[in-house]
């Protein structure tokens, strides 16, 4: 079933915290909220599932209309068929893990030997089909997270709500329960919206994402087309552009520009990424997108071609698969790098190299979220 979002605006005491927002989620979709913390997703979700009360808007639920401000109706919180599964777990200790699954069907007076196909269904979905016995304060706390998702789904909800459900996980475990969790959702066809800060797990989940700053929408699309072409500075920093400098334009020429950095005055050529760009411009580049290379004996900055810069390497840090460095330039910037190069030479203290290609800068709007690098 879709879900349906128009004006909706919600405050606590004086601070607004939704400023008028609209959202659509398509039948058997998933929409993910991605946004800095205060910026407003977790309440927009608790407003669809009825734990909170906007104060104007309307919001449907498979074309049904569960809260509309100005018709004067709110469905209660247990009446919108909602399933959601929350970033505490909220698992019962005290029962075992088919207990905590089968609840809301006793509660309902489900039949019991469908409440027992319907739970055992459900474990076998979530990879728990032995453990049933087992008292919830043994499990981990991936298998606690799957007991949550298990007990949100069981009820066959319309959709389902999942705030940030994987944020107190390790990052190995994130990785591996994202993909089961998205094979669930996309095998049930079931409509989700879901709520995080961490662009990998939009980018992994997400038929569309919404990018939320305080209180409102700075941009929808699906995950290639934001990861590509995010629209002001403040989107490309959610989306993993590390990069980001006030900058100020100085020459365009189709979609080609040249921009001044304001804290050094080096000059970088890029992608205009809007047509609405105007002189006060943020330089956005992604760390994977530069090259760092061992500066030869004698170079100075005039020999160096566009885009290119001389830096002192001032952090390295292994990861496996890829090396992070941090790097100064002459002018006092200080640039992001991740290299695939594990093998390289490149130290602390290396006299260094910097380039980027001005396809992989993007000049965007400068927005109220970016952080400038220093």
């Amino acid at each position: 079933m879709s879900i349906g979002v128009t004006g909706l605006r919600k405050s606590f005491g004086d601070v607004s915290v939704v400023h008028g927002i609209d959202l659509h989620v398509d039948d058997g979709k998933m929409l993910v909220l991605l946004g800095p913390s205060g910026c407003g997703k977790t309440t927009t979700m608790r407003c669809i599932a009825g734990l909170d009360t906007p104060e104007s808007g309307r919001i449907s639920i498979g074309g049904k209309v569960v809260f509309d401000s100005a018709a004067g109706v709110n469905v209660s919180a247990d009446k919108r068929n909602v399933g959601m599964v929350f970033q505490s777990y909220a698992i019962w200790p005290h029962m075992t893990v088919y207990q905590n699954v089968a609840f809301s069907l006793e509660i309902a007076r489900t039949p019991r030997a469908e409440t027992k196909a319907r739970v055992e269904a459900m474990l076998e979905l979530v990879g728990l089909r032995d453990l049933g016995a087992r008292g919830a304060s043994q499990l981990s706390g991936g298998q606690m997270q799957r007991v949550a998702l298990a007990r949100s789904l069981v009820t066959n909800p319309s959709v389902l709500l999942l705030d940030e459900p994987l944020s107190n996980l390790d990052a190995r475990l994130r990785d591996y329960l994202r993909v089961q969790l998205r094979e669930i959702q996309t095998s049930l066809k079931i409509t989700a919206l879901y709520v995080t800060h961490d662009q990998h797990e939009a980018l992994a989940l997400a038929d569309d994402i919404v990018v939320l700053e305080a209180g409102e929408v700075l941009q929808r699309g699906a995950p290639i087309d934001m990861y590509y072409a995010p629209n002001s500075s403040a989107v490309a920093q959610f989306l993993g552009y590390s990069n980001i400098f006030d900058a100020t334009l100085r020459t365009r020429t189709g979609a080609t520009c040249e921009a001044v950095l304001d804290t050094c005055g080096l000059a970088v050529t890029g992608t205009a990424g809007t047509a609405g760009i105007a002189d006060a411009a943020a330089v956005c580049i992604r760390p994977n997108d530069i090259h760092l290379s061992a500066a030869p004996s004698n170079t100075t900055a005039s020999d160096l071609p566009e885009n290119t810069y001389l830096a002192e390497v001032i952090f390295s840090s292994f990861e496996g698969t890829q090396v992070h460095y941090r790097a100064r330039t002459d002018g006092g910037t200080i640039w992001d790098i991740v290299s695939p190069d594990v093998a390289g030479t490149i130290v602390m203290g290396t006299r260094a190299v910097v380039h980027v290609a001005a396809d992989r800068v993007l000049i965007l709007p400068r927005t109220r979220s970016d952080v400038a690098a220093q």
